[in-house]
């Protein structure tokens, strides 16, 4: 019977080769169709092929991780043709109040966009306010972000994005197009310059290239930035760079309303953090630098350090947490020395309840 099996399916195969060669819309090499002209074009060049592979690569990744929004390592064959883009938040909610975006095609910078935005009932925190100097006041006139959306998309459709902390503005293109209830947008998938400059801040890594691009925390700037970092990163090894954390000065140009809370922001009353001392571990999608959160901290009074210790009073704690330090907590806790561990949604509470008195 198996043989008998074998036999037949054999059969069937050679009639339908036989079959196929016979057919009519069948042409060979040698046998063009008399209506159609066959063009040849010139071979691709040395660098279109080297983009392309790379291109095809990227995109096996994404395909292997069955989604549009793998998040790719910036290095030295990424890309040439990208969006950079940059968010700035109103509330800890994610939601937008100002974006900017950077369009680079092979290579050069090709166009520049910026929007203010009004979040949703123009709500502010104001712990937002203080790091980048939008308030309602400067948004009260400006469309939604389902406004200005039809602007948007075409400048990030079918591209590769690129942000520094690029989870943090992926996060926030999310969440303002699930508020609205738009798509998200097929994009070639993100990418990220904090790695290849070990992770420093967007101001350091500014300052280190000596790029003069206006204010930091303006959404155009930073992300104009981001896409100078990729083309320079570009034209080094591809190894990661190692880059002096530079401290920003907290002093701001901000709302009438908003104004001296940087310099004075110890003088508040009933102020949580004053006196204590913080350590921050993990990352905090609120607070993307390290470094300007505990600048925000000692503002406030407390005393930010690099590890737990008996004298530590308080543990930020966010995503990915160093596991020495949590365990130096739970050490300390049976020895009976009280540390309040903050999460991300408490601390922004916290913070916001200073702000606010």
């Amino acid at each position: 019977m198996v043989v008998l099996f074998i036999i037949i399916c054999a059969l069937v195969a050679v009639y339908f080769i036989v079959r196929r060669k016979n057919s009519p819309n069948s042409t060979t090499h040698s046998q063009q169709p008399s209506d159609t002209q066959t063009t040849i074009s010139s071979p691709p060049s040395e660098e279109d092929l080297i983009r392309r592979h790379v291109a095809l690569q990227l995109r096996h990744e994404q395909l292997l991780h069955g989604n549009d929004s793998y998040v790719f390592r910036v290095n030295q064959d990424f890309p040439d043709s990208f969006t950079a883009i940059d968010f700035e938040t109103a509330t800890a909610s994610k939601m937008a109040c100002q974006l900017g975006l950077v369009q680079v095609d092979n290579g050069h910078i090709t166009l520049e966009r910026t929007f203010l935005i009004q979040p949703p009932d123009n709500i502010y925190d104001s712990m937002n306010v203080l790091v980048h100097g939008i308030s309602p006041e400067k948004t009260a006139s400006s469309p939604t972000f389902a406004d200005i959306w039809p602007d948007i998309f075409p400048l990030i459709e079918g591209r590769y994005i690129v942000a520094h902390n690029v989870s943090f503005d992926k996060a926030v293109l999310e969440q303002n197009l699930n508020h609205y209830g738009l798509p998200m947008p097929s994009v070639l998938g993100f990418g990220c310059t904090c790695e290849p400059f070990d992770n420093v801040s967007l101001y350091s890594a500014v300052k280190y290239f000596k790029f003069d691009l206006g204010q930091h925390h303006d959404a155009l700037a930073d992300a104009r930035a981001c896409a100078m970092l990729v083309l320079e990163y570009k034209r080094h090894s591809g190894e990661v760079l190692c880059i002096p954390k530079i401290k920003e000065s907290r002093a701001r140009s901000v709302s009438k309303e908003h104004k001296g809370w940087a310099e004075n922001l110890g003088d508040i009353p009933d102020n949580y953090f004053k006196g204590k001392t913080v350590v921050i571990t993990g990352v905090l999608d609120s607070y993307p630098s390290r470094d300007e959160l505990a600048d925000i901290l000692k503002n406030l009074g407390a005393r930010v350090t690099g590890s737990v210790s008996r004298k530590t009073s308080i543990v930020i704690q966010g995503s990915g947490a160093g596991p020495s330090k949590l365990q130096k907590i739970e050490e300390l806790r049976d020895e009976g020395i009280e540390i309040e561990i903050l999460h991300e949604k408490d601390l922004v509470r916290k913070l916001n309840d200073c702000l606010d008195s």
